[in-house]
């Protein structure tokens, strides 16, 4: 009986370690997909979207992938999209910490020579910023829309979108 029962044992130490090991390949499909990297139709110009929860581990992780992508040659602007975030998907986060996780990638990226601009901030999340600190808004890009923010970099790089026929 007792050999059994260890036995039954270790069967559900190995059934726990292959679960184990399934979790983490899809915390690893999550990671890889949680920020993907979009390029857009202007030249070195990379779309960020990211929405659903947000705990400080996921920003963490995201902010990390956004910069170790942003380092392949030839990337002048990133725009990150946040209109799949508002203020009930700042899982157990702060408002502040929320803002110190924007301004610490958007500082990163413009150390390595990238213009970052943030679209989709949702009124919510608008109404909370204005609250922080001065400086954390001072010299945020932001857009309404990914739309208007490619309207303003087509303008500021010399690009004209023309219809072709009819």
């Amino acid at each position: 009986m007792l050999n059994q029962n260890k036995s039954e044992l270790e069967l559900l130490k190995d059934e726990i370690m292959q679960l184990k090991s399934i979790v983490e390949g899809y915390k690893d499909i999550i990671e890889e997909t949680s920020a993907p990297f979009i390029p857009s139709i202007i030249p070195r110009t990379f779309l960020v979207p990211i929405a659903g929860t947000l705990s400080a581990e996921r920003l963490e992780t995201i902010v990390d992938k956004i910069v170790k992508d942003s380092s392949i040659p030839d990337i002048d602007n990133v725009i990150v999209d946040v209109s799949g975030i508002s203020k009930q998907h700042l899982s157990g986060l702060s408002m502040n910490s929320f803002g110190n996780y924007i301004n610490k990638l958007k500082q990163t990226l413009t150390l390595m020579g990238i213009e970052t601009y943030f679209v989709g901030i949702s009124p919510d999340l608008a109404r909370e910023a204005s609250f922080l600190e001065k400086s954390f808004l001072a010299d945020l890009k932001s857009f309404l829309s990914f739309k208007e923010a490619l309207k303003h970099l087509m303008k500021k790089e010399g690009y004209v979108l023309q219809r072709v026929g009819k």
